[in-house]
Order: C-alpha cells, then structure tokens, then sequence
C-alpha cells in the first residue's frame, strides 16, 4: 500500500472517485488535521496507555479531495466527535 498506493487494485472510475475520502478504512483524524495513533505524531508511545499505530489510510490526495468538498464542515463536525 505504502508504494502503489490503496487503491491499486481498483478500476479506473473507481480510483477517480472525488468522495473516495468516505470509504471506511480512511482515517476520518486524519483527514480533519490530525491522527494521534499515527506514527512519528504517537504522544502515548511506551506508555501504558499506548493505543498502537492507526492501521487506517493517511493519504494527502484524500486530504486534499475531502477540502475540496462542499461539504467539508458537515462532515468535519462528525469526524471530530468520533
């Protein structure tokens, strides 16, 4: 995934999808700024608290394609209290 990327195995249209940023594996965090579980941003790391790495999807395009979106702020009011 980290190479060719999530979608390699999509069709066209499907990787040309503008609201691909809604599909489950993504990480809605993410998406709206920030992800505590991802990697180098870990604030819990070696702790008894630590929740692991976030094994969903941090892509830049989807980042990008979700600002983009008309209703970004719907849907950033819903991320955020997730």
């Amino acid at each position: 995934d980290s190479l060719m990327g999530p979608s390699r195995n999509k069709s066209h249209e499907e990787q040309q999808r503008a609201d691909a940023w809604k599909d489950a594996n993504v990480c809605k965090r993410f998406l709206i700024g920030f992800c505590p579980n991802q990697g180098e941003d870990n604030w819990f790391k070696n702790t008894r608290r630590d929740p692991g790495t976030c094994s969903k999807v941090h892509s830049e395009l989807l980042r990008a394609q979700f600002e983009k979106h008309p209703e970004k702020s719907r849907y950033a009011m819903g991320y955020e209290r997730e």
